[in-house]
């Protein structure tokens, strides 16, 4: 039973991770996205300009630049032209992996509980059926004792029978 709730807490602590890690994607994402945003609106005010337009179209492109090198970063992708697809696949994979390890480890933990309760209840049998023999021993002995006290007894009285009845006759 514990190992059951051990195993479903790992794969609720997993889902969650997965889905902190989709949130950081999705967050991640929506930066790019405004840092290409204000990269273009850079741009629309630098080909206004009519002169200013070398500059604007610079700045748009190396807004994109560093908003993608940033993200790439922060979620520790790897060198510039990694692609976000790639590195998503790579996390959702690193997670599944860690969640079948919870999962395969949860259940080997259940079958080895399962394996100890197993064996204290043999154990348990064991001693029940060594108290059955030790009591069973014990009534055989009384029983015993008992018929050998009658046959004295009854000896006793036999004897004490003949020995009025041999006087008697001896008289």
């Amino acid at each position: 039973m514990e190992a059951e709730v051990e195993a479903e807490r790992q794969r609720a602590e997993s889902r969650e991770q997965e889905t902190r890690a989709g949130a950081d994607v999705i967050h991640l994402a929506a930066g790019v996205g405004a840092a290409r945003r204000m990269g273009g609106a850079a741009a629309a005010g630098g080909t206004g300009g009519g002169a200013g337009g070398g500059p604007g179209g610079g700045t748009a492109a190396s807004g994109r630049s560093a908003a993608e090198q940033w993200a790439r970063r922060e979620r520790g992708w790897g060198a510039p032209g990694a692609g976000r697809a790639g590195a998503e696949t790579r996390e959702a994979e690193a997670g599944r992996g860690r969640q079948r390890e919870a999962e395969s480890g949860a259940e080997a933990e259940a079958e080895t509980e399962a394996r100890s309760r197993r064996q204290e209840a043999e154990a348990e049998a064991e001693a029940q059926r060594a108290e059955a023999r030790q009591a069973e021993a014990e009534a055989e002995a009384e029983a015993e004792a008992e018929a050998e006290a009658e046959a004295e007894t009854e000896a006793e009285a036999s004897g004490v029978q003949g020995a009025a009845g041999a006087g008697r006759k001896g008289a």
